[in-house]
C-alpha cells in the first residue's frame, strides 16, 4: 500500500492542495478561489461554508487523481 501526503492550505483567495508520494515526488497540485464580499467600505467578509466545500472538493480531487 503506497502512502501519500496532501497538504492544503487555505488562504484569503483561494484554497490550495498538493500531493507527495513517499519519496516527496509531487502527485498532484490544485487550486479552487474563493469569493470576497464587501459588505462596506472597510470591511471583507468570506463564507466559512464555501471555504469548507473548497476544502472538501480539493481533497477529493487531489484523491481521484492519484487513486
Amino acid at each position: 500500500m503506497s502512502v501519500y501526503l496532501i497538504g492544503i492550505d487555505v488562504g484569503t483567495q483561494s484554497v490550495k492542495s498538493v500531493m507527495f508520494d513517499e519519496a516527496g515526488v509531487r502527485i498532484t497540485a490544485d487550486f479552487k478561489p474563493l469569493s470576497l464580499k464587501y459588505p462596506s467600505a472597510n470591511a471583507v467578509e468570506q463564507d466559512p461554508d464555501e471555504i469548507y466545500r473548497a476544502v472538501v472538493e480539493i481533497g477529493r480531487a487531489s484523491c481521484r487523481e492519484r487513486v
